[in-house]
């Protein structure tokens, strides 16, 4: 019954630590950085390349920023992002941003989601001016945000602790029979060991009886005899 319930920690440790990542982890929801993308000063940045692989599809990208001023009362500008991969482009497209309600006066954002398939290698992210000038921007800033699965911090903790009961468990009731065995086996003569007492057991120890038993003398003539 011990092995049964140690077995089954173990089980429970490993899908904790391994299986729930996948299936219940923080899936669609691991940020891989935030980059600055445009400011006023500087214009448009060029970026560091971030590795990707086919597994962080879909990959959200967050803009946010803030108009100069009070904001200004054109329609918001529009941005082009292009994605390249190792070999080839994964993602073109025209972002027109939104005012962003709730974040203060000016306050921009934009939503991505990049649907398509990703290369397993390194990403470059190329920000340029779209065909809208509109309201001038003070910066910009980008969230990436990956579907990649991470281990849940609360969790990983509960896990060691199942799967290091669950050896325990296992275990300590092989080292118990194997001490059992040994205590006894060593209360019992070992197999093949004859006792020294008995050696010479059957030989007299008496002097006289050790000594050749005489012939009977027979009384009369030698010529009675027969």
């Amino acid at each position: 019954m011990l092995r049964r319930i140690g077995t089954a920690l173990i089980l429970f440790g490993v899908i904790g630590l391994w299986a729930y990542p996948v299936w219940f982890g923080t899936y669609y929801n691991v940020e891989l950085g935030t980059y600055r993308v445009y400011d006023a000063d500087g214009g448009f940045r060029s970026l560091p390349t971030v590795p990707l692989s086919p597994a962080a599809v879909p990959l959200e990208i967050d803009l946010s920023g803030r108009a100069e001023g009070a904001g200004g009362a054109g329609q918001p500008p529009n941005l082009t992002l292009v994605i390249n991969g190792p070999e080839r482009t994964a993602f073109a497209e025209v972002i027109d941003l939104q005012r962003a309600e709730g974040r203060g006066e000016g306050a921009l954002a934009a939503e991505i989601v990049v649907r398509g398939s990703l290369e397993d290698g390194p990403h470059r992210f190329v920000f340029g001016p779209g065909d809208r000038d509109g309201t001038q921007i003070a910066f910009m800033d980008m969230t990436l945000t990956a579907a990649v699965s991470a281990p849940d911090g609360r969790v990983a903790p509960v896990s060691w602790g199942l799967l290091a009961l669950g050896v325990a468990m296992v275990v300590l009731p092989l080292f118990r029979r194997r001490r059992r065995t040994r205590g006894a086996e060593g209360g019992k003569p070992a197999k093949g060991r004859r006792k020294t007492s008995n050696i010479g057991r059957g030989v007299p120890l008496e002097r006289d009886a050790r000594k050749a038993a005489k012939p009977k003398r027979r009384w009369g003539r030698g010529d009675d005899r027969g």
